[in-house]
């Protein structure tokens, strides 16, 4: 027996590598993001991101899976099973951001390229306390602890609920 026929032995035995074949595309966030959320957030979600795609914000795109829709400066579709839409705005000027906008002044005056308000932005640490007078945030995650970019609101956005920590 060669090493293919073995490997395709083990694979087909022990069903490894099925789900990844079968799934439809989105699968993953459908079966993992279940929190009923159409009746607390708005429809759609929308993240300025502070750059185009990278590493970091890989947690955002797997919100939605790869069922989403990429179209110029956006990638949407359904955030797993919840009952709202996610969509993600690149950052980056020239393609997610009009000139002289960052994803902190996005906040306040909108996204003139995408033409929406997001409700949460993604952006570097250093930023937040750089533009705090302008353009105040509360940070509410900063993913991951390596690299210090972080999801912040604007003060329009603050729910009851949120706390300072």
């Amino acid at each position: 027996m060669n090493l293919r026929t073995l490997l395709l032995a083990v694979t087909a035995l022990t069903g490894v590598g099925q789900a990844a074949y079968a799934a439809e595309p989105g699968a993953f966030a459908k079966e993992h993001y279940t929190t009923p959320l159409a009746d607390v957030c708005p429809n759609p979600f929308i993240i300025q991101k502070d750059w185009l795609a990278r590493a970091e914000h890989g947690g955002l795109y797997q919100m939605i899976g790869a069922g989403g829709e990429m179209s110029s400066g956006k990638y949407q579709g359904p955030l797993g099973s919840t009952g709202i839409d996610l969509v993600l705005l690149e950052g980056g000027g020239g393609v997610g951001l009009g000139d002289g906008e960052t994803a902190y002044s996005a906040l306040y005056m909108g996204n003139s390229k995408a033409g929406v308000t997001p409700h949460l932005g993604f952006r570097e640490l250093d930023n937040a306390f750089i533009f705090s007078k302008q353009f105040p945030v509360v940070g509410v995650v900063s993913p991951p602890r390596q690299i210090a970019n972080l999801p912040v609101l604007g003060q329009g956005h603050l729910s009851r609920g949120l706390q300072d920590h």
